[in-house]
């Protein structure tokens, strides 16, 4: 008797940034409200004394994931920090994808940083950004790649948000992608970084 058919795996999304824009052109835009944010110094013990201000649906150690858009497997999980409290993490196996509430940056809002580990594979986490009322909200930037340390829990490097030179808010987005394959990645205190407002 012959065996039946292999159910057929599910199709790949496109590959960013096509999937990002396909996905913000059919999700309602509503602007935030801008005012200068109050900063912190949240990476002092890994002897950055840079000052930062939170990405929407976040607080300190604690990644609620308020307004963001959680696609294709990605998902709000609770784990163990790496200062060895417990809090919600976003979790973003290969092939998922996390796009941000808008924010208000201006032109010296250059990087941004976070805390990440692989739970699985290697990798990392791409952030594209893009901002509204530019050719990037139809075809996103790609800032870069956060990587951790394996397992554990490790600070990224910046990576770049490309504001564009001049006055004013600007508005922008963050869609955050694990590398591809069978990859698992965490990350919480997804920070960003207004240099000139030390």
């Amino acid at each position: 008797m012959a065996l039946p058919a292999a159910a057929s795996a599910a199709p790949n999304p496109p590959p960013p940034p096509d999937w990002i824009a396909a996905t913000l052109g059919t999700t309602t835009y509503v602007p935030p409200t801008c005012t200068d944010p109050t900063l912190t110094q949240p990476f002092q013990s890994f002897g950055d004394q840079n000052y930062y201000v939170l990405a929407p649906g976040e607080s300190p150690s604690n990644f609620a994931g308020d307004g963001w858009t959680l696609l294709a497997g990605a998902n709000i999980t609770t784990s163990t920090l790496s200062d060895g409290t417990t809090g919600s993490v976003l979790d973003l196996p290969g092939g998922s994808m996390a796009i941000s509430p808008p924010m208000c940056v201006a032109s010296n809002y250059p990087t941004a940083r976070t805390m990440v580990r692989n739970v699985q594979g290697g990798g990392g986490v791409h952030v594209f950004v893009t901002y509204a009322g530019t050719s990037t909200w139809s075809k996103a930037k790609d800032g870069g790649s956060c990587h951790g340390k394996g397992n554990a829990w490790g600070l990224s490097d910046n990576v770049k948000l490309s504001p564009a030179n001049t006055d004013g808010w600007q508005i922008v987005r963050f869609a955050l992608v694990p590398d591809n394959g069978n990859n698992d990645h965490q990350a919480y205190n997804f920070y960003v970084d207004p240099y000139a407002k030390r």
